[in-house]
């Protein structure tokens, strides 16, 4: 099997600060690595992960791209803050 497309959304809340979507007091975030792993249904011990060939964002923060948050480095990330 082969995974096609994961989607994720970061939703803002007037509970968050700043109304959000993260917990900044701005409502930033940051996602540093965004990884995925799969396994057989009948087997969950067997999982393995999975390489992310692209990804794509509606918006990204000047020198923080959404390729930050595939690239295997910790130091960089996904951020949102304009």
């Amino acid at each position: 099997p082969e995974v096609r497309a994961v989607r994720l959304e970061a939703l803002v809340h007037e509970s968050l600060p700043g109304g959000g979507p993260g917990r900044g007091p701005n409502g930033n975030f940051d996602l540093r690595e965004f990884t995925v792993t799969a396994s057989p249904v009948n087997d969950p011990q067997q999982a393995v992960p999975v390489t992310i060939a692209s990804a794509t964002a509606d918006y990204a923060e000047a020198d923080w791209p959404i390729e930050g948050a595939i690239d295997g480095d910790p130091e960089t990330g996904w951020s949102i803050y304009d």
